[in-house]
């Protein structure tokens, strides 16, 4: 429960205060419930009706995209953020990540470049991730993005794959 202590017929939330609200039904998102307690100039005590409304969960990032698998080319990684702020890339040789590396990204404004991320891979990121599968063309290379939003909260992408090319 939280309470905040408002004059008037109005209230404008601080940025924290706000985050702490959508905070209340945990990480995941899902119902915040209010009421407004008043004092009338009687100094008899109002109390109104409950009020509720959705706190959305976090959103994984939506469409990636490498841009090239050749063992020759480096990529660009693409997602649109969803308004997420940090990252965690991971690729490894197989669906279970048994061998993996992982790559760590920010977002200082998520709404940056229409809030697409996008960045392209150095070539030791590239040579490291080839190497998950002894750097063979043809071999089969898994990923997914990790994201965490403004206010702390988790989601991830499903794991994707793609196939090592020359």
């Amino acid at each position: 429960m939280k309470k905040f202590k408002a004059t008037g017929a109005s209230m404008l939330f601080s940025s924290t205060n706000w985050k702490g609200l959508l905070l209340l039904p945990g990480k995941s998102g899902g119902t915040v419930y209010w009421r407004v307690v008043g004092t009338r100039a009687d100094k008899t005590i109002a109390v109104s009706i409950p009020f509720s409304m959705s706190a959305s969960p976090p959103e994984s990032a939506k469409n990636p995209n490498l841009s090239s698998t050749s063992r020759s080319t480096l990529s660009e990684l693409t997602w649109e953020n969803a308004c997420n702020v940090k990252f965690k890339v991971w690729f490894g040789n197989d669906p279970n990540f048994t061998k993996k590396t992982t790559l760590n990204f920010n977002a200082k404004n998520p709404l940056d470049n229409a809030g697409v991320f996008l960045t392209t891979l150095t070539s030791r990121q590239w040579e490291t991730i080839r190497k998950l599968v002894g750097d063979k063309s043809g071999e089969t290379l898994y990923w997914h993005i990790e994201c965490w939003d403004g206010l702390g909260r988790y989601s991830k992408t499903d794991a994707m794959n793609f196939k090592l090319t020359d």
